[in-house]
């Protein structure tokens, strides 16, 4: 039987949270529920929603992932609870929880957990806490899975919530989550909207695994976003307007967008994501225009499917940058879809997916990723 999904949300929390969500899965899937994966907003306490959800949804399996944002067909809400219940005899789902940054122990964990679960691993999805070491990570999953994986994932910069919840079964801890999965299939696509600023540079010196920019054109890094805004320089640097204008690495057909964070006191850019040195690049800024005439033509490969569940990661960048409209993105997404496609999701700082080009796991700020799972 192929997956078979359901999914819910309520604006309520905790216990009446659970309540309200196990009427509406119930009375869509009819019966039992196999796995049930929930997100939910700081507002909610982990252990009464884990225990609730277990006395009335009491699926087999039960996973849950705390996250800023929830998106829900065309709305976002910022407080609240969603429910993805996901049923098909041949689905399985596998959690894999770590605590450790070192790749060796990300390699070992998914070796561990996944040694009674052979044949190829069609679908991976992971959620990285604030202090996640990226690279780390990317380098255990492709020494343990393979580093053309067909992973989708939510990572996280900045506290959005004083701790950081995981629901594992009955459960609940902080820590680095994945769920990997077989017969269950990934397709994604990747919204842009972002457009070159300026000529292009060169980055021609880089620590790629700590994220930091050294030179451009042999010039410290800063020096370029001085270049462009002049004396307003100080003003920009000090209210860290920096993710406005994330740098572009032009990567195929399709623009990888690193954010830049902050400088250090040589003129070293601190970015989200590594940049190799000898990429060429361009600053960028949002253009609302471009991203909605991009949205038919993006969004065609997952359209033609007539129907599905879709489940978009939206970057807290983007939100930021959109400001009071960034509403109208979801909305404008679920219009060209239609009423055919189930439509969820979450906010994150950085989104990680599958870089089919560059046959690596990849990871980008600023864009929107799409991904249809059957």
């Amino acid at each position: 039987m192929a997956a078979i999904f359901f999914h819910a949300f309520t604006e309520k929390t905790s216990e009446d949270a659970a309540r309200e969500l196990s009427l509406r899965i119930k009375t869509l899937c009819g019966g039992g529920i196999k796995h049930l994966l929930v997100f939910f907003t700081a507002h909610n306490h982990p252990i009464t929603l884990m225990q609730s959800l277990r006395r009335t949804i009491n699926p087999k399996f039960l996973w849950g992932l705390e996250a800023p944002i929830l998106i829900y067909e065309d709305k976002a809400a910022v407080k609240g609870v969603l429910a993805i219940a996901i049923n098909g005899e041949e689905v399985s789902l596998r959690p894999v929880f770590t605590k450790s940054d070192a790749w060796e122990s990300v390699e070992s964990v998914f070796r561990k957990e996944l040694k009674d679960m052979p044949g190829e691993k069609s679908f991976l999805f992971s959620s990285l806490p604030v202090g996640a070491n990226f690279a780390n990570y990317r380098r255990g999953i492709a020494m343990a899975l393979g580093k053309n994986t067909n992973v989708i994932g939510a990572g996280y910069m900045k506290r959005f919530a004083q701790k950081q919840y995981v629901i594992i079964d009955d459960k609940v801890d902080e820590g680095s989550f994945s769920l990997v999965g077989k017969n269950l299939q990934l397709e994604t696509a990747r919204m842009g909207g972002f457009v070159p600023l300026g000529k292009p540079f060169v980055i021609t010196k880089s620590l790629p695994d700590h994220s930091l920019v050294i030179e451009i054109n042999n010039r410290p890094a800063a020096q370029m976003y001085k270049f462009y805004f002049e004396d307003k320089f100080e003003t920009f640097k000090k209210h860290r307007y920096f993710s406005f204008y994330p740098i572009g690495i032009r990567e195929g057909s399709k623009l990888r967008l690193i954010s830049v964070v902050d400088t250090l006191n040589d003129g070293s850019l601190v970015c989200l994501g590594s940049i190799k040195e000898g990429s060429r690049a361009n600053f960028t800024i949002l253009h609302q225009p471009s991203l909605f005439q991009s949205l038919k033509t993006r969004l065609e490969p997952i359209r033609n499917h007539g129907e599905g569940f879709v489940f978009m990661i939206n970057s807290l960048m983007r939100k930021k940058i959109l400001m009071e409209s960034y509403t109208e993105e979801i909305r404008a997404i679920k219009a060209n879809l239609g009423d055919k496609f189930k439509v969820s999701g979450i906010y994150a700082d950085y989104t990680i997916y599958p870089d089919k080009e560059l046959m690596e796991i990849g990871m980008e700020t600023g864009n929107l990723l799409v991904s249809l799972w059957k």
